[in-house]
Protein backbone atom coordinates (compact mmCIF):
# COMPACT_ATOMS: atom_id res chain seq x y z
CA UNK A 1 0.00 0.00 0.00
CA UNK A 2 1.19 3.48 -0.71
CA UNK A 3 -0.16 5.26 1.94
CA UNK A 4 -0.21 4.95 5.71
CA UNK A 5 -2.48 5.94 9.15
CA UNK A 6 -1.44 9.38 10.93
CA UNK A 7 -2.59 12.57 12.66
CA UNK A 8 -5.05 14.05 10.09
CA UNK A 9 -5.50 18.17 10.18
CA UNK A 10 -8.99 17.33 8.83
CA UNK A 11 -10.21 14.88 11.67
CA UNK A 12 -8.69 12.17 13.83
CA UNK A 13 -6.18 9.89 11.61
CA UNK A 14 -6.20 9.98 8.00
CA UNK A 15 -4.50 8.26 5.14
CA UNK A 16 -1.43 9.79 3.83
CA UNK A 17 0.50 9.20 0.58
CA UNK A 18 3.62 7.88 1.12
CA UNK A 19 4.69 7.11 -2.48
CA UNK A 20 3.99 8.93 -5.52
CA UNK A 21 0.40 8.11 -7.11
CA UNK A 22 -0.88 8.26 -10.42
CA UNK A 23 -4.26 9.50 -11.10
CA UNK A 24 -6.68 6.83 -11.77
CA UNK A 25 -4.83 3.97 -9.87
CA UNK A 26 -6.03 1.56 -7.63
CA UNK A 27 -5.57 2.39 -3.85
CA UNK A 28 -7.26 -0.32 -2.07
CA UNK A 29 -10.74 -2.17 -1.94
CA UNK A 30 -12.76 -2.33 1.29
CA UNK A 31 -13.95 -5.28 2.96
CA UNK A 32 -17.13 -4.91 4.75
CA UNK A 33 -20.41 -5.87 5.54
CA UNK A 34 -23.76 -5.01 3.93
CA UNK A 35 -26.66 -3.79 6.15
CA UNK A 36 -30.14 -2.44 5.54
CA UNK A 37 -30.87 1.09 6.09
CA UNK A 38 -33.93 3.43 6.59
CA UNK A 39 -33.02 6.23 8.25
CA UNK A 40 -36.09 8.56 9.27
CA UNK A 41 -34.63 11.06 11.10
CA UNK A 42 -31.32 13.22 10.78
CA UNK A 43 -30.33 11.81 14.17
CA UNK A 44 -30.71 8.56 12.84
CA UNK A 45 -28.86 9.09 9.41
CA UNK A 46 -25.61 10.45 11.75
CA UNK A 47 -25.48 7.13 13.80
CA UNK A 48 -26.21 4.49 11.24
CA UNK A 49 -24.08 6.25 8.68
CA UNK A 50 -20.51 6.64 10.72
CA UNK A 51 -17.32 5.35 8.59
CA UNK A 52 -20.02 3.96 5.77
CA UNK A 53 -20.89 4.54 2.66
CA UNK A 54 -24.05 3.78 0.32
CA UNK A 55 -24.46 0.89 -2.03
CA UNK A 56 -28.09 2.05 -3.10
CA UNK A 57 -31.00 4.45 -1.74
CA UNK A 58 -31.88 1.89 0.94
CA UNK A 59 -28.21 -0.58 1.49
CA UNK A 60 -25.10 0.59 3.30
CA UNK A 61 -21.38 -0.74 3.30
CA UNK A 62 -19.80 -0.80 6.51
CA UNK A 63 -16.07 -1.59 6.79
CA UNK A 64 -14.40 -3.71 9.24
CA UNK A 65 -12.38 -2.47 11.83
CA UNK A 66 -9.24 -2.74 9.71
CA UNK A 67 -10.29 -1.07 6.70
CA UNK A 68 -8.48 1.81 5.43
CA UNK A 69 -11.98 3.65 4.37
CA UNK A 70 -12.67 3.70 8.15
CA UNK A 71 -9.62 7.00 7.76
CA UNK A 72 -10.76 8.45 4.85
CA UNK A 73 -11.59 11.92 5.93
CA UNK A 74 -13.69 14.11 3.44
CA UNK A 75 -12.82 17.25 1.19
CA UNK A 76 -14.80 19.36 -0.65
CA UNK A 77 -12.26 18.91 -3.75
CA UNK A 78 -11.36 15.28 -2.64
CA UNK A 79 -8.17 13.36 -4.97
CA UNK A 80 -10.14 9.58 -4.81
CA UNK A 81 -13.23 8.18 -5.45
CA UNK A 82 -14.67 5.12 -5.16
CA UNK A 83 -17.08 2.73 -7.67
CA UNK A 84 -20.00 0.40 -7.53
CA UNK A 85 -17.31 -2.35 -6.51
CA UNK A 86 -16.23 -0.33 -3.14
CA UNK A 87 -12.85 0.35 -5.09
CA UNK A 88 -11.18 3.20 -4.23
CA UNK A 89 -9.12 5.21 -6.74
CA UNK A 90 -6.81 8.36 -7.08
CA UNK A 91 -9.21 11.21 -8.85
CA UNK A 92 -5.78 12.98 -9.69
CA UNK A 93 -2.38 12.32 -8.82
CA UNK A 94 -1.00 12.32 -5.22
CA UNK A 95 2.13 13.76 -3.96
CA UNK A 96 3.73 11.73 -0.69
CA UNK A 97 2.70 13.84 2.78
CA UNK A 98 -0.35 14.27 1.11
CA UNK A 99 -3.99 13.18 2.95
CA UNK A 100 -6.29 11.20 0.96
CA UNK A 101 -9.47 12.40 0.89
CA UNK A 102 -13.07 11.33 -0.53
CA UNK A 103 -16.74 13.82 -1.08
CA UNK A 104 -18.79 12.33 1.21
CA UNK A 105 -21.03 13.51 -0.42
CA UNK A 106 -20.53 11.17 -3.68
CA UNK A 107 -20.84 8.17 -1.07
CA UNK A 108 -24.25 8.90 0.69
CA UNK A 109 -27.86 8.44 -1.09
CA UNK A 110 -29.81 8.88 2.28
CA UNK A 111 -31.68 12.45 1.98
CA UNK A 112 -31.28 12.79 5.71
CA UNK A 113 -27.47 12.66 6.16
CA UNK A 114 -25.69 15.36 6.74
CA UNK A 115 -22.48 17.03 8.63
CA UNK A 116 -22.78 20.60 9.54
CA UNK A 117 -19.07 22.50 9.36
CA UNK A 118 -16.92 20.86 6.75
CA UNK A 119 -13.57 21.02 8.22
CA UNK A 120 -11.62 20.38 5.29
CA UNK A 121 -9.83 24.08 5.16
CA UNK A 122 -10.43 23.99 1.18
CA UNK A 123 -10.99 26.52 -1.12
CA UNK A 124 -13.47 25.00 -3.02
CA UNK A 125 -15.51 23.84 0.37
CA UNK A 126 -19.18 23.93 0.34
CA UNK A 127 -19.33 24.24 4.22
CA UNK A 128 -22.36 21.34 4.26
CA UNK A 129 -21.85 17.76 3.65
CA UNK A 130 -25.05 16.15 2.56
CA UNK A 131 -26.61 13.19 0.59
CA UNK A 132 -25.57 13.37 -3.01
CA UNK A 133 -29.54 14.29 -3.54
CA UNK A 134 -29.16 17.31 -1.47
CA UNK A 135 -26.00 18.34 -4.18
CA UNK A 136 -26.47 21.04 -6.80
CA UNK A 137 -27.89 18.98 -10.13
CA UNK A 138 -25.03 20.67 -11.71
CA UNK A 139 -22.44 19.82 -9.11
CA UNK A 140 -23.50 15.85 -9.01
CA UNK A 141 -23.25 16.14 -12.85
CA UNK A 142 -19.94 17.84 -13.17
CA UNK A 143 -18.68 15.30 -11.00
CA UNK A 144 -20.77 11.83 -12.48
CA UNK A 145 -17.93 9.83 -12.96
CA UNK A 146 -16.92 10.12 -9.47
CA UNK A 147 -19.49 8.86 -8.17
CA UNK A 148 -21.17 4.57 -7.82
CA UNK A 149 -23.09 3.89 -10.93
CA UNK A 150 -26.28 3.17 -8.47
CA UNK A 151 -26.39 6.12 -6.45
CA UNK A 152 -26.42 8.00 -9.82
CA UNK A 153 -29.39 5.70 -10.98
CA UNK A 154 -30.86 7.02 -7.47
CA UNK A 155 -30.65 10.43 -7.93
CA UNK A 156 -31.64 10.27 -11.65
CA UNK A 157 -35.04 8.46 -10.38
CA UNK A 158 -35.49 11.21 -7.50
CA UNK A 159 -34.97 13.97 -10.33
CA UNK A 160 -37.22 12.07 -12.47
CA UNK A 161 -34.92 12.12 -15.82
CA UNK A 162 -33.88 8.52 -17.44
CA UNK A 163 -31.32 6.33 -16.00
CA UNK A 164 -29.26 6.40 -19.34
CA UNK A 165 -28.06 9.92 -18.80
CA UNK A 166 -26.24 9.03 -15.99
CA UNK A 167 -25.16 6.39 -16.79
CA UNK A 168 -21.14 6.65 -17.61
Amino acid sequence: MKFKISKSKIEGKGLFCTEPIKAGELLFTSKGLRTLNKSTTIEDAQITHKHSISIDEKTIHCPLPDDPLRFLNHSCDCNCYVDHEHKFYAKRAIQPGEEITIDYSFVDADIYWRMIGCRCNNKKCRGLISSSLLLSRDFFEKNLTYIPKKIRRFNAKFYGIPFTKYDC
